[in-house]
């Protein structure tokens, strides 16, 4: 059985070395030092009595030295020397003999914790006894742990059996108790000071600050976690920088040299519509988005700016305005916005031409006392037909001309002309016709159609012309 155990525990180790991790990549080296107990009496039967302190023998004082290096993540190279007085049957009234133990073991963390406390690993290694003048090489495998009081002070408990080469020298167990330092600079790949186990960039030269890691625009936030790397920006935005100061990085900022609103990708919004000023047609007045941030006050779907009647609401084929007739003409230029009319004559239905042509007989027909401009009565019928004609088409305005013919004085003459205008559209007024259906004027003789030169030529020129306004 006791030749067995270095087995068993090797056959350990090979368990856990896969899930070993180093607790010293840090601090590479070990010391310890303390007291050293040799056991023969527990081998025999195996285990029995194994911690009973009255077979232990020792060195009084420190009796046992460690020195160990940290070679890889999993495995530790560690020297041993140590002493004890001994007699083999742990009677030791019947005499001591010196005792020393040199050994090179191997041993493997199996606890994945980079700061725990509790270090528990195994060992196993090659070794050399000498008891009284008998020394034998031997073959150690057992079991121990650290416990780290900080991080480089801690205590050490172990126990290791020792199998022999030599009967005179014998199988025995080892105890160790003492204290263990650990110190030394870890591995660091990438030499920019801080070693891999600290630096969270451990192939990148870095910096000490950033745990490692580099910081190519100097802005305090490392490259790794730099969303804007290669320019100097701010840690609350991942490292971008934000040149309007409005809280969004400027790489998501649609508006990056004007302060804007998160939920309008950093554009401003001026007026409050929720649009913002650069899709805005209207950034100075709060409108709807359908109109592109316009309002529309009369509410015809046609933004004011395009509404040319902002407060009537109309339709888009009128530019916003109303068109009561339905005749294609708005009726803030429908001379006749109740009457289905032609858009030739600004909304308004077209006379006939026969009706025009009575008009103008009767007109022509008008007559004055000579010098005067009171109508003779015999004209009044005549008179009276223009008014029925301009009754019936409400929707019409007239231009009433006077003129004359050229003998006498001309300023006579055009003041003549004038009066008789006047004195016909006073008729129609008082016959009921709205007088801002009828202007009037005079001529006198500046427009004849007729020749002076003859009486027939000056009697075609003594007239009155009712002229219908477009």
């Amino acid at each position: 059985m006791k030749k067995q155990l270095p087995l068993m525990l090797c056959m350990a180790f090979l368990l856990f070395a896969g899930k070993a991790n180093s607790q010293n990549e840090d601090r590479p080296w070990l010391l310890g030092f303390g007291i050293h107990f040799v056991d023969y009496t527990s081998v025999d039967p195996m285990f029995e009595g194994l911690y009973d302190t009255k077979d232990f023998n020792s060195v009084p004082g420190i009796s046992k030295l460690d020195i160990g290096r940290s070679l890889s993540k999993a495995f530790t190279l560690e020297l041993s020397l140590a002493a004890a007085t001994v007699n083999k049957s742990g009677d030791r009234t019947s005499g001591t003999e010196f005792f020393a133990d040199v050994d090179l073991l191997g041993k493997f963390n199996f606890i994945n914790k980079t700061k725990c406390w509790f270090d528990p690993y195994i060992a196993v290694g090659p070794g050399y006894s000498k008891y009284d003048t008998e020394g034998s090489l031997s073959l150690n495998a057992g079991i121990g742990s650290n416990f780290w009081l900080s991080n480089g002070v801690g205590v050490r408990a172990q126990t290791m059996y020792n199998a022999s080469s030599s009967e005179a020298v014998g199988d025995y167990f080892h105890h160790t108790l003492g204290l263990v330092l650990r110190f030394g600079t870890g591995k660091d790949t990438d030499k920019d000071g801080v070693v891999d186990k600290e630096d969270k960039c451990p192939t990148v030269a870095g910096i000490e600050k950033l745990s490692g890691c580099p910081d190519k625009d100097g802005d305090g936030v490392a490259d790794m976690d730099d969303a804007c790397p290669e320019i100097k920006g701010l840690a609350a935005l991942k490292g971008c920088p934000d040149g309007d100061g409005d809280g969004i990085a400027d790489k998501d900022d649609s508006c990056p040299e004007l302060a804007g609103l998160a939920e309008l990708n950093g554009c401003p919004d001026k007026d409050a519509d929720g649009i913002a000023d650069k899709d805005d047609k209207c950034p100075e007045l709060k409108g709807l988005a359908a109109m592109s941030g316009c309002p529309d006050t009369d509410g015809d779907g046609i933004a004011d700016p395009n509404d040319q009647c902002p407060k009537e609401k109309g339709t888009s084929a009128m530019a916003g305005c109303p068109d009561r007739d339905g005749d294609g003409v708005a009726d803030k230029d429908d001379k006749c916005p109740d009457v289905i009319g032609l858009k030739t004559n600004n909304g308004c239905p077209a006379m006939d031409v026969e009706v025009i042509a009575k008009i103008s007989f009767a007109a022509k027909a008008i007559q004055f006392e000579t010098g005067k401009d009171v109508i003779k009565k015999a004209s009044h019928a005549k008179l009276d037909t223009v008014v029925n004609i301009m009754k019936k088409y409400q929707f019409t305005s007239w231009s009433i001309e006077g003129h004359t013919d050229n003998t006498g004085n001309a300023a006579k003459n055009l003041q003549l002309s004038k009066d008789r205008a006047a004195s016909v559209k006073k008729y129609f007024v008082n016959q009921g016709i709205d007088a801002g259906r009828l202007t009037s004027e005079g001529y006198g003789d500046t427009k004849p159609i007729g020749d002076n030169k003859t009486s027939k030529g000056r009697a075609e020129n003594r007239r009155v012309e009712i002229k219908l306004n477009e």
